[in-house]
């Protein structure tokens, strides 16, 4: 299972992804959700089945510096599980992960960027 993440800078220019709990917490959230988006977008029933389905989650870790002081970090996230065609006419699964404040039109991209993979 292949999936696209888009993190922003937080304000201050400090990346979540320098924190190294909350950066293997929100990467163990992402595919676990994805099994789960996963059976939404394959479900056998026509009343549950779907081409794009999303969750929102929140993401928290607990890291301890080196000096000892303790920082809870916390963020919302979402995954979208998205069916997508290739030129081939085969169907893919494509997940995009992205924090609550990404704009649409990033997103979008990361849908239209992960369409190169399956040519």
């Amino acid at each position: 299972m292949d999936g696209v993440v888009v993190s922003p800078l937080e304000p201050g220019g400090h990346s979540p992804w320098s924190h190294m709990a909350y950066h293997s917490a929100m990467l163990r959230n992402f595919s676990h959700i994805c099994f789960r988006i996963r059976d939404v977008l394959n479900n056998e029933d026509n009343e549950l089945s779907a081409n794009e389905y999303g969750v929102l989650y929140e993401c928290q870790a607990q890291e301890i510096s080196d000096k000892g002081k303790k920082s809870h970090l916390k963020g919302y996230y979402w995954v979208i599980g998205r069916k997508v065609m290739s030129e081939d006419g085969r169907i893919h699964e494509v997940y995009v992960c992205y924090t609550d404040s990404t704009l649409p039109n990033i997103v979008d991209i990361a849908f239209q960027l992960s369409k190169l993979a399956f040519t």
